[in-house]
């Protein structure tokens, strides 16, 4: 066995000293130096590491010989259907494909492409956002291909007849083409969820691209670099919330139009922590043992006092800081479970009091004491009404024989509202604070989504799942003040809603696809969509023993992370798993039903699990696992 001599190899070439690999490409099976791998009517064999392919055979007819050394190959791909076609793949050089005439010769036909030019990226972006929670304070685009991450072996590789595909198992947002960016994941072309292939028609030369909701885009290698001026670069998937997001349906697809990123220079603030209420330009969330303050969107702080310490006091922008937390003992006898958005304290901006004749009570009508425990405010007028965020809370009635309350205040325990009469007697009033609103309309007036139009389901205090009622036409979705999606006439609506409310990420659910919102920085969202695998269906047996497919309203869909798609099973008896043809799991022995299925679109797997709960470790519930290797799924 040879090896190779030449010691001026670039990096893109085999390693020094590597051994020649003469391949007899009618041996189906592993040999030494080299893998094997079989799909259908396609071959792949893969060098060892310190091995290259330098010559092909078929029996003792020689198919193809290395002249040189960019001809060395790691790859040889291998079609055999009506038609036989081997494809060589060098380390530096172009493809080289042969096809087997009718007297079993070999026909070579040159092919113009260079995968050793071709470069492939992934940017960890939205991934890096969710787990360090949001603590960026810029999101900057990725614009310089150095600076991301490279697939490798994320990848693999399909040969029919003269179409070349290389099928992703990760996402792909960016691809390359010697150094020049060809083409890039942005807001204008996420409505179409992520790359599954790259495709290359040899004989042609048209390459492809295809994404997972079936559309095609042409490619050109040769186009000059499209990146634009760093000034005009737009972040991957992100949407300006004061412009429309609107446009998620057209065509009853998702889609956004080209929207003006206006960039805005946030402004500067104090923060008293004897305040405790939240304000029109920051938050406070009461956690155990302590307060956090979070400014808005469009606002920092840029001084923070806590009782007589000056904590921060500081004109130079670099310093600002947007979140502090306050330390506050806490009566660990009164603690019990909380959501979220129960623990945020109301926003005294919105709080509006008022004398009679429908007249707002003015500053010299009452008098307010605050700490970090309490919020109270003193009244010397008469009380007639309380409104919060638009909603009426209490109104003075007459004829109920009420008093007029003397004070009301907040405590830091929750978010109700306490109204104290003379004689002792208060009335304790549950405020909502909840961020995420939901609205109709009807008789085209805009209404407010109420209890009663959906099913609540709490997967964690910070994460809530709202079902729509069948007959609920959501049109329009809140965040913090902000929207999030709007609906178009004639578009499908929303059938449920997710939201985590720690990270201010919203995902809606639509027939075929979730859309996932992402708050981040000022006025920014990223935008990701996910849409929903086809082939994969849940079955249960009738009284007959008969398969039948579960409806839609059997289970619920939501999104683990910002790559696994989640379906929990109502207490309905699923028989069998299936994946397209694939029979993924079938129950047998009277074992348990499955009641959580995750599908990993990275890395593509598949997990069923017999429990779903809301905390724990899942793994000691885990009836099967399959992975996709090669195209194949495998169980495990």
């Amino acid at each position: 066995m040879s090896t190779i001599k030449d010691k001026n190899i670039s990096t893109d070439l085999p390693p020094k000293n590597s051994r020649f690999v003469e391949l007899n490409i009618n041996i189906k099976e592993y040999g030494y130096g080299f893998d094997y791998f079989n799909r259908n009517r396609y071959s792949e064999y893969r060098s060892s590491n310190g091995y290259v392919f330098n010559k092909v055979l078929e029996d003792d007819t020689v198919v193809w010989k290395a002249t040189c050394t960019y001809d060395f190959a790691q790859y040889v791909l291998v079609y055999e259907g009506d038609e036989k076609y081997i494809l060589i793949i060098p380390y530096y050089n172009n493809l080289i494909l042969f096809r087997q005439l009718k007297d079993n010769t070999w026909e070579r036909i040159n092919i113009e492409i260079n995968l050793a030019k071709l470069k492939l990226y992934k940017q960890y972006v939205y991934h890096n956002v969710q787990i360090i929670n949001f603590k960026f304070k810029v999101l900057e685009t990725v614009d310089k291909l150095r600076d991301m991450n490279t697939l490798s072996g994320d990848y693999y590789y399909d040969l029919e007849k003269t179409n070349f595909r290389i099928i992703f198992d990760r996402f792909c947002h960016v691809i390359s083409h010697e150094e020049k960016e060809i083409w890039k994941q942005t807001k204008d072309n996420a409505h179409h969820g992520h790359l599954i292939s790259l495709n290359f028609e040899l004989i042609s030369g048209c390459v492809t691209i295809k994404f997972i909701d079936g559309t095609d885009e042409t490619l050109d290698l040769n186009r000059p670099s499209n990146k634009r001026p760093r000034a005009e670069v737009e972040s991957t998937e992100v949407v300006d919330l004061n412009q429309s997001i609107n446009q998620l349906n057209e065509n009853s697809e998702p889609s956004n139009e080209n929207v003006e990123d206006k960039s805005v220079s946030p402004e500067v603030i104090t923060l008293d922590t004897d305040t405790m209420m939240s304000t029109n330009k920051y938050k406070t969330v009461r956690v155990p043992n302590y307060h956090h303050f979070k400014a808005n969107n469009g606002f920092v702080f840029g001084k923070i006092v806590d009782g007589d310490r000056v904590i921060l006091d500081t004109d130079d922008p670099s310093k600002y800081v947007t979140e502090y937390n306050c330390r506050v003992e806490f009566d660990s006898n009164l603690e019990k479970h909380f959501e979220y958005f129960e623990c945020i304290r109301p926003n005294i901006d919105k709080l509006k009091l008022y004398k009679k004749n429908g007249i707002e009570l003015n500053p010299d009508d009452y008098c307010v004491l605050s700490s970090k425990y309490y919020y109270q405010i003193l009244f010397n007028k008469s009380l007639y009404k309380i409104i919060y965020d638009g909603k009426v809370y209490w109104k003075y009635n007459y004829y109920k024989n009420e008093c007029f309350p003397y004070r009301l205040y907040f405590s830091y325990i929750n978010s109700n509202m306490t109204m104290s009469f003379r004689g002792g007697h208060e009335k304790e009033i549950k405020i909502s604070c909840n961020l995420l609103k939901m609205y109709k309309l009807e008789n085209n007036n805009k209404i407010q989504l109420e209890d009663e139009h959906y099913e609540v389901i709490t997967l964690e205090y910070d994460r809530i799942f709202y079902t729509l009622r069948d007959d609920i036409k959501c049109t329009e979705v809140w965040f913090d003040d902000c929207i999030v999606w709007e609906h178009k006439s004639g578009k499908e609506y929303p059938k449920s809603i997710c939201c985590n409310y720690k990270l201010a990420r919203i995902d809606i659910r639509f027939n075929s696809y979730v859309a996932s919102f992402v708050r981040f920085g000022f006025q920014n969202y990223i935008t990701k969509f996910f849409y929903l695998p086809k082939d994969l269906k849940f079955y249960k047996e009738d009284k007959n023993g008969n398969s039948l497919e579960l409806r839609p309203n059997d289970y619920r869909i939501d999104l683990l992370c910002p790559s696994s798609i989640v379906y929990i099973l109502k207490p309905v008896k699923c028989n069998e798993i299936r994946l397209g043809d694939l029979t993924v799991w079938k129950r047998q022995n009277k074992k348990a039903f499955p009641r959580k299925i995750v599908y990993d679109l990275e890395g593509p797997s598949i997990r069923v699990y017999r429990k779903q709960t809301r905390h724990g470790d899942f793994h000691k519930t885990r009836l099967m696992k399959i992975h996709r290797k090669n195209g194949v799924w495998r169980f495990y």
